[in-house]
């Protein structure tokens, strides 16, 4: 057998070896049948399967890392103007402007302020993760890789994204000399 041209028998075996021997999915077994894995390990035999979820896991490393860019930035800002506001109270306090009580007070509000701007960021970036996965969902379906359907239920993502796992674990997806450009 030729690495760069693995055989049905071979992604099959992998796939279903993986299955049977992760622990993490036992309760997933009754959804990943070998049929599923059968018809998986026939799409993997096209070059523009592959192509695809390259292109996709390219595409989620990108996001992933704009995504955190994005959250560090925000919640920079948000530090920046806490700090601020820190200052300002504790200026007040040692002027004599407010009491202690006060102080604390503003300090203790500060803080729930805070948290809700974080909470607010993260389900933010919540929020875009959830879409890119669906428009990741839509893009396998488009290409009827099988196992893959627009869904927000949490077991068939999870079916989704051991699937995905698996073949990583294949394919090198990260490897983009795999790309095949026709």
């Amino acid at each position: 057998m030729s690495d760069s041209n693995p055989s049905y028998e071979y992604y099959f075996d992998r796939l279903k070896s993986m299955l049977d021997n992760d622990d993490n999915c036992s309760h997933l077994k009754k959804y990943i049948d070998d049929k599923l894995l059968s018809d998986l390990a026939t799409s993997l035999l096209d070059q523009t399967v592959i192509n695809i979820l390259i292109m996709l896991r390219l595409q989620q490393v990108n996001h992933e890392y704009e995504l955190m860019q994005q959250r560090d930035s925000m919640i920079a800002k948000v530090d920046a103007k806490r700090n601020n506001k820190i200052e300002q109270v504790e200026k007040k306090f040692s002027n004599g402007e407010i009491t202690l009580f006060k102080r604390d007070e503003l300090l203790k509000e500060m803080k729930k302020h805070y948290e809700e701007k974080i909470l607010s960021i993260d389900t933010h970036i919540l929020h875009c993760v959830d879409k890119n996965v669906r428009e990741q969902q839509k893009t396998l379906m488009d290409a009827e890789i099988p196992g893959f359907h627009l869904t927000n239920n949490s077991r068939d993502i999870e079916i989704q994204t051991k699937l995905l796992n698996f073949i990583e674990k294949i394919i090198n997806l990260s490897d983009e000399s795999k790309l095949a450009i026709n």
